[in-house]
């Protein structure tokens, strides 16, 4: 790869320097007198200018290569044809105007000739009319796609800061709300005056799951790629208070220097801040010193809890007005799902249509009233017993609405966590799901697949962010 970008630097510099050109006129080309005979009268009176068929000055750029008098030959004749019937022609033709006119002010001068003021000015717009087409001339030319391949090599010949070879998708995250209770809780104290604020909250255990699916690379390569998948916890930054750790914090992707290619190649440089790492709990392969290429013959699975420490914290979620922590159930749980996108509520009229009866308004409610769910309305039944009578339960599934309150992550505690893991690896796709502990309040896990780089023997990682928000604590 470095000898095709060094060949494909030394042809881009040759074309530049033995084969692509422009005309270059300096104030002397426009010094000596103009003949009479390519003098007319201007467009304002008493003004002079150069004739419009004059070709004392061509000017533009050319391919030395192929712009030669054979290429111009049949465009010179048309061009004198032209002048002699009073054909209509253009002056330019490639990058080259044979009959480019300097904007010249002229004065009588010896022998009924003509003198050029202005030669500096004639000489700047016709360097500055080539440039412009040197450039044309270097964008048709082929030039700017061989500096694209020798960059293109440069970098296949680096180290990639991201994996080639894995791709993780986006990670589904679950939740099942578990039964709530009434707290208590306290803000920090307030600047200047040290007051602490206590408030009634409503805590929330969930049950939370992620699953997430990953590309790692195809079967039948000639040179496998080698990996080894773990999960792994950061520390929050801040002692008091938990503050997410991206993975870009612990594992650096830096480019510098090659010395052992000095002439303009770089190399990857990979840091990890060991530090910022608290524990870490290995899945493929089992064994420290092996590695794991993509199955071939039989599927990789694994199953089972993973023991790891973690920074812990509380999510604080505020509840809009006019929601208060003591209103009665069925209003809550219905004002939650439109606020706070909290449960997903369900209800069933017991009262169909013919039977005699009405439904009745929610208990509690005040007559409010929500959507019926899919799948239930008028005359909906009720096989299993799930529902009370016009109420309104949460329903018993995962649900799958984002976990992006706005919140503050409260309460860090540094504890050992229980996450149960379950990892497919079949080919080239790899499933891998946790699942959480309620008692373990939340946290973040990573799961993170490290890959061996051939060239270096450094070892590259992919990580993807499991949020595992078991406590939820809605504060007025």
């Amino acid at each position: 790869m470095r000898s095709f970008a060094r060949k494909l630097d030394d042809l881009a510099q040759a074309m530049r320097i033995f084969e692509l050109a422009r005309t270059i006129y300096a104030p002397a080309h426009f010094a000596p007198l103009v003949p009479y005979y390519d003098v007319v009268a201007g467009p304002a009176p008493g003004e002079l200018a150069i004739r419009p068929d004059c070709n004392r000055w061509p000017v533009g750029a050319l391919d030395l290569r192929v712009h030669d008098d054979h290429f111009f030959a049949q465009f010179l004749h048309e061009l004198w044809q032209s002048d002699q019937y009073g054909w209509v022609h253009d002056t330019k033709f490639a990058g080259m105007n044979m009959r480019w006119i300097p904007p010249a002010k002229l004065v009588p001068a010896e022998f009924g000739n003509y003198r050029i003021t202005n030669p500096e000015e004639c000489a700047a717009a016709a360097n500055a009319q080539a440039e412009q087409d040197y450039a044309m001339l270097l964008a048709l030319s082929g030039y700017p796609q061989l500096l694209r391949l020798a960059a293109l090599f440069r970098d296949e010949a680096t180290e990639p800061a991201t994996s080639q070879t894995v791709a993780p998708g986006a990670p589904a995250l679950y939740r099942h709300p578990l039964p709530s209770s009434t707290v208590t809780v306290k803000s920090r104290p307030v600047f200047l005056t040290g007051q602490v604020i206590s408030a009634t909250a409503r805590r929330e255990p969930q049950q939370c799951m992620a699953t997430i699916a990953i590309a790692t690379q195809p079967l039948k390569r000639a040179l496998p790629a080698q990996y080894r998948v773990m999960l792994r916890t950061l520390r929050s930054p801040e002692a008091d208070t938990w503050v997410e750790t991206p993975y870009s914090d612990y594992q650096r992707a830096d480019y510098e220097p090659d010395p052992a290619n000095p002439d303009g190649f770089l190399r990857l440089a990979l840091t990890n801040d060991e530090p910022m790492a608290l524990d870490a709990h290995r899945l493929v392969p089992e064994k420290p010193d092996e590695w794991q290429i993509s199955p071939r013959e039989r599927p990789v699975h694994r199953e089972g809890v993973a023991e790891l420490v973690a920074d812990t914290f509380d999510w604080w979620i505020p509840i809009a007005a006019p929601l208060s922590i003591d209103s009665p159930t069925g209003i809550e749980l219905t004002e939650l799902h439109a606020y706070g996108k909290l449960a997903k509520l369900m209800t069933v009229d017991l009262h169909p249509p013919g039977s005699g009866g009405a439904s009745a308004p929610p208990t509690g409610g005040g007559g409010a009233s929500t959507p019926p769910a899919s799948d239930s309305g008028p005359g909906a039944i009720d096989p299993a017993g799930l529902f009370e009578p016009h109420g309104y339960i949460p329903e018993f599934s995962w649900m799958t609405f984002p976990q992006d309150w706005d919140g503050q992550h409260r309460e860090m505690v540094r504890k050992t966590v229980r996450v149960e893991y379950i990892l497919d690896w079949d080919g080239a796709r790899l499933d891998f799901s946790v699942k959480g502990d309620p008692a373990d309040r939340s946290y973040v896990v990573y799961a993170v697949v490290e890959e061996g780089l051939t060239g270096s023997g450094q070892v590259l990682h992919t990580a993807v962010k499991l949020p595992i928000n078991g406590l939820l604590t809605y504060v007025p």
